[in-house]
This record gives structure tokens, sequence and C-alpha cells, in this order.
């Protein structure tokens, strides 16, 4: 297993997690079989970066930027905007770390929920919200045009 942090993200670390974006838009494409709007991802992550707070990322021991987890404060609600993380690094509970630095930052910062989307299929993602205490509250719904 390496060794890994978990940051906050930096204007330095916008490249990397651009290219983040674009794998994770690639595989729910290729899950979805079907285009995912990466741009309005990248545009509410570009805001959240570029305002210091509420985008944290997984840094390996070479310094190399494999993941991050970007949430938002509305009112009291916190809404997870996206959390990614590369394939070889997965199942290993860094996913959960990430959550758990952003429920506790958000928490001491006016929080009082989180509220976000894991896909159906995600097994993964599901143990890893209820491990750090996320609840099924309703389901996402969508309607073709």
């Amino acid at each position: 297993m390496i060794m890994a942090i978990v940051r906050p993200a930096s204007e330095e670390d916008w490249p990397r997690i651009k290219v983040l974006v674009g794998w994770c838009e690639k595989e729910l494409a290729d899950l979805c079989k079907q285009p995912f709007g990466g741009e309005v991802l990248l545009a509410a992550i570009s805001r959240v970066v570029g305002a210091g707070v509420g985008c944290w990322v997984l840094e390996d021991d070479d310094q190399v930027v494999q993941g991050y987890i970007c949430w938002s404060l509305v009112g009291d609600t916190v809404h997870g905007l996206g959390t990614y993380l590369v394939p070889s690094l997965r199942g290993k509970r860094y996913s959960d770390e990430m959550r758990q630095v952003a429920s506790e930052y958000w928490g001491a910062h006016g929080g009082k929920r989180v509220q976000g989307v894991v896909r159906e299929d995600n097994k993964a993602g599901w143990f890893s919200v209820d491990r750090v205490g996320f609840k099924v509250v309703g389901y996402l719904v969508e309607k073709e045009l």
C-alpha cells in the first residue's frame, strides 16, 4: 500500500484535477453508454478550487495527485460535487478518508448535512458512504427529453 495524504487542493493542483475529471467523465460515459456532461462538473469544481475551500486531493508518496473530493456549502447543506480516485487506489479506503476530512471540515464550518449522489452500480461508493455514516434518503430521477 502506498502512503498517501489528503490535503486541501490549491490552484497548482488544477491541471491534475482536470485530468482526473476527464478520466471520471470517460468512465461514466462508458458505464452509462451515453455522453457525460463533464464541462458542468469542471466548471463547478473550478469555482471551488478557485475559492480555496471545499476541495481536497489525495496525494501519493511521489507527490502525485491521485484523487479529489469537492463539496460546496449552500445555506447549511453541503453538496457533493464529485469524488474521484484512480482505479489502482480504489478499495483501499482512501475515498473514506477523503469523505471524512471533508465531513469534519464542513461540520466545523456551518454544514448540517451533506447531500450527494452515488451511481446505482458503484458498489465501492455505496460501501464507502455507508462506512462514513451516510444514509439513503431518496433517489435521483431522470427523464429523457
